[in-house]
């Protein structure tokens, strides 16, 4: 507990310059709400990232994805899906960014080419998270965009934490990125955006780390196993009430 809890201040640092990433001042109807490294590959050390987006769709959505590698930018067309996880042989991305949306209402193709690219947190949270990169889904000469069924909370409110924060009088709230095991167990925690109050941000990493959640899962054509993952939640403390709300 000791080492998770030590860890935000180092997230506090980095915060800043990640999140000036965020605002899409575009007509994009859809965004980047979170990205992150997810999993390392076991074979060739491929890189995973996930990417959670935000906005309305339609099943008919086709979303173009621009990813910053080392060198080069890299685009990558994905069906309609909150969750997608991107492959990259033998190459760091840094960031992500939605270029075109196209089959989506009104929306143009064009509307989305003046997005701000996300930063893709750079986290070590899922350290020990790895996956299969010769499974036969994965493209070995470019990047893979697949989508994914995305973690699913279980546990919502939090009542022995809203008596904690009762007690030391505290009040607000916290982002944290959650590291969730293929049980649906949340193995480790960091704060993503600090609330101001060191006290209530650790609070909220213990909070975080008693949350249960739906494990992630591939879909059927990667062969449908739940998977480790990450996510970023919101954890609300009111005298009230105690809640959390993931991605």
């Amino acid at each position: 507990m000791m080492r998770t809890m030590r860890r935000y201040r180092i997230a506090a640092a980095a915060s800043a310059w990640i999140l000036a990433a965020h605002a899409d001042a575009s007509a994009c109807p859809l965004t980047v709400g979170f990205a992150a490294q997810q999993a390392t590959g076991s074979h060739h050390g491929y890189r995973e990232y996930v990417a959670y987006v935000d906005g309305k769709m339609s099943d008919d959505t086709a979303i173009t994805f621009e990813l910053a590698l080392a060198n080069r930018m890299v685009r990558v067309d994905a069906p309609a899906s909150r969750a997608l996880l991107f492959v990259v042989p033998r190459e760091d991305a840094t960031s992500v960014r939605i270029v075109a949306v196209d089959g989506n209402g009104s929306a143009s193709p064009g509307s989305c080419a003046a997005s701000t690219p996300f930063a893709f947190r750079p986290t070590k949270l899922t350290r020990e998270f790895f996956f299969d990169d010769e499974a036969k889904w994965i493209d070995k000469s470019g990047v893979t965009a697949l989508p994914f069924d995305g973690p699913a909370m279980a546990t919502i409110l939090l009542n022995d934490f809203t008596v904690k924060a009762r007690r030391r009088g505290l009040q607000g709230a916290a982002h944290v990125v959650v590291a969730i095991g293929p049980d649906g167990v949340v193995l480790d925690a960091e704060v993503f955006d600090p609330s101001g109050s060191v006290d209530l941000d650790d609070l909220a990493m213990e909070a975080a780390l008693s949350l249960r959640f739906t494990a992630a899962r591939l879909p059927a054509k990667a062969g449908g196993g739940a998977i480790g993952g990450v996510d970023d939640v919101t954890l609300t403390f009111t005298p009230g009430m105690t809640s959390a709300n993931a991605h």
